[in-house]
């Protein structure tokens, strides 16, 4: 278990807590040496999705948005990479911090997706 932190940012009804962009080139590193892939980059690069817009039974409201702007939160995550279908590479990560921010939301603290930072996608797997 690894711990680090992230920033909130808000973007078209979704809330994502932005990482350090160097863990997930770290990561996809890590990937290409085992595998010989290289992995396409997610389109918000190293983030977590908090609230997942639309998919949620209900949306953040933008005024959250000017309430916790620049909100710092602690995360933890495991290095195991998990392959999903369509070619997905993520790592899980898990914590209060995003649990209670989802509460606050108005959503519930666990999503239906577990909490994951994406590493990338490829079309060969």
């Amino acid at each position: 278990m690894f711990t680090a932190k992230a920033e909130l940012e808000y973007h078209n009804s979704w809330l994502i807590a932005k990482c350090d962009q160097e863990l997930l080139e770290y990561y996809r590193w890590w990937f290409w040496r085992k595998t010989h892939l290289w992995l396409m980059k997610p389109r918000w690069g190293a983030h977590i999705s908090v609230v997942r817009g639309s998919e949620e039974e209900q949306p953040v409201e933008r005024i959250y948005e000017h309430q916790r702007e620049n909100l710092k939160i602690t995360f933890h995550y495991s290095n195991e990479l998990i392959h999903q279908p369509y070619g997905y590479v993520w790592m899980p990560v898990w914590g209060k911090d995003i649990e209670d921010v989802r509460e606050e939301c108005g959503v519930p603290r666990s999503p239906m997706m577990p909490f994951h930072m994406t590493v990338g996608r490829s079309d060969l797997l």
